[in-house]
């Protein structure tokens, strides 16, 4: 029944009040609804998978080229003497000393706890240069790829309403035409201008 009902609606039956124009835009409403349901899970699948495995795939180099190491504070970490009222830090920076992967010593701005005293060892992520760098990322491959899959199927849904959109606007329009072409041949009968 309903099968029935939903081939009126798209313009398949033979009702002789359908024009063209409806047919057109059932048919087009019907091939972009398919290419939703054919395109859609693929591309999400497909950006997914390549999210994930980038994902991963950086985490794992992130692993191999960051480590952690000890440096030790060369200068108390204190807070900036000018208090401009704003909130207290919980860490300040602090100059600090510490060996790279190739026993080179490297020397920089780390942060630390303020009132630490100058000797203290704190723990420190640096790269395979022996330059500071931040811990390994922390992602989540799996809610990353969760998060792209969901936006591939809302673009592509965006897209193809868009281009329904269109299709419906540029048969409104030739409609809109028709529509005044047979009022200018029928309106005069129907008024009593003349």
């Amino acid at each position: 029944m309903w099968i029935k009902r939903m081939a009126r609606r798209m313009g398949w039956g033979r009702n002789p009040m359908r024009r063209t124009s409806d047919r057109v835009e059932a048919w087009s409403t019907l091939v972009l609804v398919t290419a939703m349901l054919a395109v859609a899970p693929w591309a999400a699948s497909r950006a997914a998978h390549s999210v994930y495995r980038d994902d991963v795939r950086a985490t794992a180099w992130e692993r191999q080229h960051r480590v952690q190491v000890d440096a030790v504070l060369l200068a108390d970490a204190r807070r900036d003497s000018s208090d401009d009222g704003s909130p207290r830090r919980q860490s300040v920076p602090a100059i600090a000393q510490w060996s790279g992967p190739d026993a080179t010593v490297h020397k920089g701005t780390v942060y630390t706890d303020e009132g630490s005293r100058a000797g203290r060892t704190i723990r420190i992520w640096i790269d395979d240069r022996g330059f500071l760098a931040g811990p390994p990322g922390g992602r989540n491959p799996s809610s990353d790829a969760a998060m792209v899959a969901v936006l591939t199927v809302a673009g592509i849904a965006a897209g193809l309403a868009g281009i329904r959109r269109i299709v419906g606007w540029r048969l409104d329009r030739r409609r809109m035409r028709a529509w005044q072409l047979e009022w200018t041949s029928v309106g005069p009968g129907w008024s009593r201008r003349r």
